[in-house]
């Protein structure tokens, strides 16, 4: 898309010239430095994106104040790194708000949203000029309805860079229920996510190549497999963490379509496969206890 620039550094007919053509519509995007950004009065806006944690609430509210302007409504999107995690927690908690928070767009997500952008393309609708209705009945007595739709789907993917699958970095929102129980490493203990059910658990054991030597841990483990897997937190059981693997269990309702998600993937290193049954529980390594202190021998 058009794109326009502005910093502190323009002039003020630059200024006014980005500013003109975002209002037009030449541009549809623009991307401002903080000092640049105050000020700008555009309504409409529909979408923020803070490429950086603004640096403390005040600056939040501002930046998110560029959209939903003269009554209409915005929103107002945070790219967080995991590194930022609890500076955006403390953020959002002080500015008042109560966020959604979610991992990076799956590329299946992606290229859904793509299509429903074609069909609801503008593309489709107004009248068509003598030239162009004269060029489309010539497709038509030339090429199939099908030729002609996938043509119009791959023009479409030449303009759009391809979805990756970037994984989810880890980040974990701000939980009010309780968390499920954390790996411990100094132990080397097995502690089970906690299910969300009564009962036994039963499901499918999936392998992930990395364990205790890779820092293993379910507080990144959790997000991870639900973005890939396209499944949710309830949907999985115990995680067991063992030096060179973790072996986890998806419940019997979401095991296929987890499987069919993750065949043949690997993200950042990481591939889940298929696991031969139930795992053991990792052995706890042994720890002496304190020496007693001899008493006095008897002679």
């Amino acid at each position: 898309f058009p794109v326009v620039a502005l910093s502190g550094e323009l002039s003020q007919s630059e200024r006014n010239g980005a500013l003109q053509a975002l209002r037009d519509g030449r541009a549809r995007v623009c991307v401002a430095t903080d000092v640049a950004a105050r000020g700008i009065d555009l309504p409409g806006v529909d979408l923020v994106v803070h490429a950086e944690l603004p640096n403390d609430p005040q600056v939040l509210q501002h930046r998110s104040g560029r959209t939903g302007r003269a009554g209409r409504k915005g929103r107002s999107v945070l790219l967080v790194p995991p590194s930022r995690r609890r500076k955006a927690e403390s953020l959002v908690s002080a500015a008042g708000l109560s966020p959604s928070w979610s991992g990076p767009p799956t590329p299946e997500e992606i290229r859904r949203l793509d299509g429903e952008r074609l069909l609801g393309s503008d593309l489709f609708t107004g009248e068509a000029a003598e030239e162009e209705g004269a060029l489309a009945a010539s497709l038509v007595a030339a090429r199939s309805a099908e030729e002609i739709a996938l043509a119009l789907v791959r023009l479409q993917g030449q303009r759009l860079p391809a979805p990756e699958d970037v994984g989810d970095p880890g980040f974990a929102p701000p939980r009010r229920e309780a968390r499920p129980a954390e790996h411990d490493r100094q132990a080397g203990r097995d502690r089970p996510a906690r299910p969300s059910h009564d009962g036994p658990e039963t499901g499918r054991w999936f392998r992930l190549n990395v364990g205790r030597n890779g820092n293993a841990d379910p507080k990144w483990l959790l997000p991870l497999l639900c973005t890939r897997g396209g499944i949710t937190k309830s949907d999985i059981g115990p995680i067991r963490i063992f030096e060179r693997e973790t072996k986890v269990l998806v419940r019997d309702n979401a095991a296929h379509g987890f499987a069919d998600k993750v065949r043949g993937t690997v993200v950042a290193g990481i591939r889940i496969d298929p696991a031969d049954g139930a795992p053991e529980a990792p052995a706890r390594p042994h720890r002496p206890g304190p020496k007693r202190p001899r008493g006095p021998s008897r002679g």
